[in-house]
């Protein structure tokens, strides 16, 4: 894609070895090929590889833990929970993923995140809306106003 705004590099595992190489750096190696120079690239991968790539690709990088996050998780029932979104620029209270599963408070997380910090227009988050209803859609539900 010729007009990337951003990458968004999920958790890397040994589950991904038979494709993507033998070693935790050689998977985080392959996931970042998709690094583009200029571009926002949020990280959530747990690999520092990534990071450094991507800050030598001269890219805005927003770190899972440095640059943003979440905390005050609360298990709402059947599968569901809620958290407290944070980066640099805005505090978001009582996020609450549309899909069941601890790991959707780190998706939306970094989903909220590229929306928020990898200029993202309206227009775009509506196409975004069509083509990921559930990640969208649950960025979206809270309670509260951006702060």
């Amino acid at each position: 894609c010729e007009n990337k705004k951003a990458a968004v590099i999920t958790p890397i595992s040994l589950e991904h070895t038979a494709y993507l190489g033998d070693t935790l750096e050689d998977i985080a190696r392959e996931k970042a090929a998709i690094i583009r120079h200029g571009i926002t690239v949020v990280d959530f991968s747990g690999i520092p590889l990534v990071r450094e790539t991507a800050l030598d690709a001269g890219c805005r990088v927003m770190t899972e833990g440095v640059e943003y996050g979440y905390e005050d998780i609360r298990e709402t029932g059947n599968g569901f929970y809620e958290y407290d979104y944070f980066s640099s620029s805005v505090t978001i209270k009582n996020i609450r993923p549309g899909s069941r599963g601890m790991h959707q408070v780190a998706n939306t997380a970094a989903a909220l995140t590229t929306v928020l910090d990898a200029d993202i227009s309206d227009e775009e988050v509506k196409i975004l809306r069509m083509k990921f209803p559930k990640p969208v859609h649950a960025i979206c539900r809270t309670d509260h106003p951006v702060a």
